[in-house]
């Protein structure tokens, strides 16, 4: 697991705060399913949480998307060896995975 004190988690938080506005909806659609509610992360319920996604060997993880359990607003994130390999996986996830909410 992540504390919020990990480098990972750090540097998560660094990111979503350098991305742009639409970048930082699609993440959040990617996280919970839907918009954030008002009052933004911290009226999330249940709360925003990241967890570890580990692959069987370290080279195996860096290869994973992130994924999320958008039912407990769960971000489900490997430990990334750069910002870069961070932003880039979650970007990839967050894009691809982003428009599988619009429901009819």
């Amino acid at each position: 697991g992540y504390a919020i004190t990990s480098s990972v988690v750090q540097t998560l938080f660094e990111l979503l705060t350098e991305i742009t506005p639409e970048q930082q909806r699609k993440f959040f659609v990617f996280l919970t399913g839907t918009q954030l509610p008002i009052g933004g992360l911290a009226s999330l319920k249940p709360p925003f949480t990241v967890v570890r996604k580990s692959g069987d060997k370290k080279e195996a993880e860096q290869e994973l998307l992130p994924s999320a359990m958008t039912c407990q607003n769960y971000l489900k994130l490997p430990q990334y060896d750069t910002k870069e390999l961070l932003f880039q996986k979650l970007m990839q996830a967050v894009n691809e995975g982003t428009d599988a909410f619009h429901f009819t």
